[in-house]
């Protein structure tokens, strides 16, 4: 399958501009009592798109682990702090699948014309995002959301080696949209290389869907936030302690020793 050159998306100022902040059939939890994916859900969360003239636009992630259960993240927009809207990936299940969702859909009985961006991690310089890479070949993502190429072209832009599909950073898509239509695009994505600080210190990731008006400039965003952590387990038996951190601009330091020795043993019952 052919595609079109990256040299649309590539040139436009605004989605190069990295200092903004499964397929289907699986049935997805949000089921905070899992312990797959956790969910921030007080003050500041959201769990809507965004809507365009007619046009709604979300972008989300899903987490599915050995055993195939899925959880769904919050999908929010770009406007909510990110510390308040995020999903917590449990990197402990370092097997399972996370999947970058996107979805457009034209909700008018009029055709629609569309000029949509998907950002992946790797559009964003900062967090972890470097290391989560998507796992599929542009051909690939485009077969497996059900593109008519005939009414659709695709412009990809990449950071660095083109040939490498792990370092693809966004996708264009414009076309038109039959009423009712949705495209939606499933991007598996794959984590490595990722450090203790990276799992401590509060470093999150974005993944982005922009929608364009017909001037070129941005009509609507939506942006989801995750981070991956190692789950803590206390067993009854446990010798460990509880671990003191202190948050500050973001970061989360670990306490000096003669703090965490005074701190209780970790058991069932606190």
């Amino acid at each position: 399958m052919s595609t079109t050159a990256a040299t649309d998306s590539q040139s436009n100022p605004v989605a190069n501009n990295s200092d903004d902040k499964q397929k289907q059939g699986t049935t997805v939890e949000e089921d905070n009592s899992q312990n797959v994916i956790y969910n921030y859900d007080g003050a500041g969360a959201s769990h809507t798109g965004q809507t365009t003239n007619g046009l709604d636009s979300t972008t989300y992630i899903t987490y599915k682990d050995v055993n195939g259960t899925v959880e769904k993240g919050l999908n929010v927009a770009s406007n909510q702090p990110a510390v308040n809207s995020e999903s917590i990936v449990n990197y402990d299940d370092s097997k399972g699948q996370v999947v970058e969702h996107s979805e457009i859909t034209n909700t008018t009985d009029t055709d629609q014309d569309i000029n949509y961006l998907i950002l992946l991690p790797k559009f964003y310089a900062y967090g972890n995002s470097q290391n989560l890479v998507t796992t599929e070949t542009l051909d690939e993502i485009i077969k497996n959301a059900g593109i008519d190429m005939t009414r659709f072209q695709v412009f990809p832009a990449y950071n660095d080696d083109s040939s490498n599909f792990a370092n693809l950073r966004q996708i264009q898509i414009k076309g038109k949209l039959k009423p009712n239509e949705k495209l939606a695009f499933n991007i598996n994505l794959q984590a490595s290389g990722l450090t203790d600080q990276d799992l401590y210190n509060n470093s999150f990731n974005n993944i982005g869907a922009w929608l364009f008006d017909s001037n070129g400039n941005t009509a609507s965003t939506a942006t989801a936030y995750f981070r991956f952590a190692n789950q803590v387990k206390s067993p009854v038996d446990s010798d460990a302690k509880y671990l003191v951190t202190y948050y500050s601009n973001g970061v989360y330091t670990v306490a000096p020793e003669d703090v965490q020795n005074i701190m209780p043993q970790m058991n069932a019952d606190h």
